[in-house]
């Protein structure tokens, strides 16, 4: 892939953050840029807003992005369908958990992403998380890369965080067990820590997503945060390691190709339930063939 030029980051200062702050921010996202690029071999946008908000700004913001999703989950599917009934139908729920599970995170979340009613995505960093979680600047860098995989993920793959809701309305209607769902989550988050993973290694040599070497400890809130991306046995995990499987056997091109083919997804079952080497070479064989 030909590299781009750094995308041009809009800043917005919600929460009252220092300009050092700011410019620090804006600085660290500019190092990640190249980083997230170069290992997702996904360009990223031509222009990024990145807002700066108090934590309960950002409660509503994922409060928003879940509703968001619903909605473009539901575009899946036409106005008369039980379907698209089902998945409207929950979005008021989708928010209610969306928000409480920000309010007992914010302190261990360094950015997210946010997409609003509107279409348009943001990048979310929230100062007290920062200053709460002792977060450094290689920690933060490494955190940014992560975010900025999932704007350039959703470039190509609009519905790639909802694709399990899509999923999940249709074997709903089938009447088939929920676990035949789409592993969009996994394949989405689980490609994000990967990336993030292999751009510490350039970055600062070593493969970590929280602690790094020779660097003050970080807060038990921000290991807290962390606790699921280290979870080998989690969605992250399992997603990291069927990532990394693909790109093994077939490089960025085998890892693209699933990733903009969300009809080819595992199933949560398989995901799960398979060892993610022969999982990867049984979809490595399949797009072959």
């Amino acid at each position: 892939m030909t590299p781009t030029l750094i995308p041009a980051f809009a800043l917005h200062n919600h929460a009252d953050a220092s300009d050092a702050l700011v410019e620090r921010v804006e600085r660290l996202l500019r190092a990640a840029a190249p980083l997230a690029e170069r290992h997702s071999g996904l360009p990223l946008p031509d222009d990024i807003t990145v807002s700066l908000v108090h934590p309960d700004a950002f409660v509503d913001l994922m409060a928003e992005h879940a509703e968001a999703g619903g909605h473009r989950a539901a575009a899946a599917f036409v106005d008369d369908s039980p379907e698209r009934a089902a998945l409207l139908t929950g979005i008021e729920g989708g928010r209610t958990v969306m928000g409480t599970g920000a309010a007992r995170s914010w302190p261990g979340v360094r950015a997210a992403t946010a997409l609003r009613l509107d279409g348009s995505l943001e990048l979310v960093v929230m100062p007290a998380a920062l200053s709460a979680t002792r977060a450094t600047d290689r920690n933060l860098t490494g955190a940014f890369t992560h975010e900025l995989t999932h704007l350039a993920q959703l470039q190509g793959w609009p519905t790639m965080p909802w694709e399990h809701l899509i999923s999940g309305a249709r074997v709903q209607a089938a009447g088939l067990p929920q676990d035949q769902t789409a592993a969009s989550q996994y394949v989405f988050e689980g490609h994000a820590q990967w990336v993030q993973r292999n751009a510490m290694v350039e970055y600062c040599g070593q493969a970590e997503v929280d602690r790094i070497d020779g660097e003050p400890e970080p807060s038990n809130l921000l290991l807290l945060g962390q606790e699921q991306l280290r979870d080998r046995r989690g969605p992250y995990g399992i997603g990291e390691a069927f990532v990394a499987a693909l790109h093994d056997l077939g490089g960025h091109d085998l890892v693209l190709r699933l990733l903009t083919h969300p009809d080819q997804l595992p199933t949560i079952a398989q995901i799960t339930g398979t060892d993610p080497a022969v999982l990867a070479k049984a979809y490595a064989d399949t797009a072959a063939g």
